[in-house]
């Protein structure tokens, strides 16, 4: 699989909550030493790491592929403490698809729907989404044709960055971005947008999100795909 990149503290928060082992490219020293005093396991290719090869078709950063089965195989079992979301009951996924009655007086609000979101991170830096079919995927990849992440669920989550505080090789400040706390979120399911709150206390807990009335919301089971934006910054125009 493929392309993978080079490591970042943002991930610590990223893999901690269900004992992830994270798997790059290269990085940061300090980065490194971060990740591995957390209690993670790295995979690095800068370090020894087995099962890396370049795809001839790329170039640098975007040729680093790697065989999951060579990983897996010097790989230690790690416990998981428990579900990465609140996920979706089999039960309640079945009654939110039966018809709601309507022999209310008002009837609720229709949801906001979206086919072709753009997660906009920079003027520059951009990811657009297309629903295709009942699947999420991103037109504007690296990968290979029929070859990208399709998701049952997006989700963006807007948070603050901060300097690492440390610099790349081109002696650029490195940001990190802070996933806990609080913040806003956009939840693409279906071609419906339901605007929400993520919270995770810290490192370690799960991400939990709740509606403008403060009720949970769950997350349907499947494939799922992180998109974490600068909070104050980035755009989503739904489409």
């Amino acid at each position: 699989v493929g392309h993978v990149r080079s490591r970042r503290t943002t991930d610590i928060g990223i893999a901690a909550p269900v004992g992830g082992q994270i798997i790059a490219s290269g990085g940061a020293s300090r980065a490194y030493n971060a990740i591995k005093r957390a209690g993670t396991t790295v995979f690095s290719e800068d370090h020894g790491a087995p099962g890396f090869s370049s795809d001839p078709s790329k170039s640098r950063p975007y040729n680093r592929l790697i065989n999951l089965k060579t990983v897996a195989s010097k790989a230690k079992a790690t416990p998981i403490a428990g579900p990465y979301f609140t996920w979706t009951p089999a039960d309640a996924a079945k009654k939110k698809s039966e018809p709601a009655p309507t022999d209310s007086a008002t009837p609720p609000p229709a949801p906001k729907t979206s086919t072709g979101p753009t997660v906009r991170f920079s003027p520059g830096t951009y990811t657009d989404w297309a629903l295709t079919g009942d699947k999420w995927k991103r037109t504007n990849t690296h990968a290979t044709a029929g070859g990208d992440f399709a998701a049952d669920t997006m989700i963006v989550m807007f948070c603050k960055i901060v300097d690492a505080g440390y610099t790349d090789v081109a002696k650029n400040p490195v940001p990190e971005t802070v996933i806990r706390g609080s913040g806003r979120a956009m939840i693409f399911n279906g071609n419906t947008v339901t605007e929400a709150t993520w919270t995770k206390a810290d490192t370690q807990s799960t991400i939990s999100f709740a509606g403008a009335d403060g009720q949970p919301i769950t997350i349907d089971p499947g494939h799922v795909f992180l998109e974490l934006a600068p909070h104050g910054n980035a755009t989503v125009p739904p489409r």
